[in-house]
């Protein structure tokens, strides 16, 4: 992984290709892909990854599940606004539809657990809990730990709206667009970084295995570690995820989604095979 962070990545277009001699992209969707079948819908500024390595995107309030198989639309489309959606640990998917939380039932279709407190929320999963927070333009923006089958919890409160949230081991971090704030529960908050230059910080995503947190900002992807910056791509940005060994980068608004991963040692994560039947808890 070290390799990887020395690198300056840049991306092509083709389906696979090695950067360097620990290091490789995959692109798992593009425009070109999307033109193939034919969707022209806008992406929902949101993915994730289902334990069973399913990307998981939605657009036209439809999930979409990516796997080598290809992109494949679920049969029931999801009502009203979907602003996020994240899996349990165990592959329930959580919604939010407006201002209700709720998770994908078997037969594919929005179930409602309760009313949140302000509509267009966010949604990340934690190991066993998930992160629900606000992105409120003006006014206090709150990120509360939900556990399922139990009410949230409130964690903090934010001037600025919050962009994204990650967990490593008993600290969570969560970004504005000015800067990076890390606490464990009980202790104090701390702010980890400031956002470089005049750049957003859009997205967060932390790798429990080597400490690492990497975080997009004005177009480019970095690294830190042991309050050091590493710069991973300055070629693209966008929200990130990070699943054993395989950082990944989608990007709604140009409509692309790939995979930095190292070969050092490690086992990368690759989207499972579609099958002709889609069940909805992955």
């Amino acid at each position: 992984m070290k390799t990887l962070l020395r690198c300056i990545f840049v991306l092509m277009t083709a389906a696979s290709v090695a950067l360097c001699a620990q290091s490789v992209v995959q692109v798992f969707l593009n425009e070109t892909m999307l033109d193939q079948v034919g969707l022209k819908d806008d992406f929902t500024n949101d993915f994730d990854i289902s334990p069973s390595k399913l990307i998981t995107l939605v657009a036209g309030n439809q999930l979409h599940l990516l796997g080598w198989g290809g992109l494949a639309p679920t049969a029931k489309r999801l009502p009203g606004h979907i602003s996020s959606f994240a899996y349990t640990s165990d592959g329930l998917l959580f919604v939010i539809s407006s201002d209700n939380l709720g998770f994908v039932n078997k037969e594919g279709s929005f179930e409602q657990v309760f009313k949140l407190p302000s509509s267009g929320m966010k949604i990340s999963g934690g190991k066993d809990r998930m992160y629900l927070y606000e992105q409120n333009p003006s006014g206090t923006n709150s990120l509360y730990a939900y556990f399922k089958g139990r009410k949230c919890v409130k964690l903090v409160e934010s001037p600025e709206p919050i962009r994204s949230v990650s967990e490593m081991s008993n600290t969570i971090y969560y970004a504005t667009g000015k800067a990076i704030f890390r606490f464990e529960l009980g202790k104090k908050l701390q702010m980890a970084l400031g956002a470089p230059g005049k750049d957003v910080i859009e997205s967060v995503a932390a790798d429990p295995e080597t400490g690492a947190l990497y975080f997009s900002a004005g177009g480019s992807v970095y690294s830190l570690t042991d309050e050091t910056v590493t710069t991973v791509t300055r070629q693209t940005g966008g929200l990130l995820k990070y699943r054993t060994g395989t950082l990944f980068i989608f990007n709604a608004t140009n409509r692309f989604l790939v995979g930095i991963s190292s070969t050092e040692g490690r086992r990368n994560v690759s989207p499972k095979r579609l099958g002709s039947r889609l069940d909805m808890r992955h």
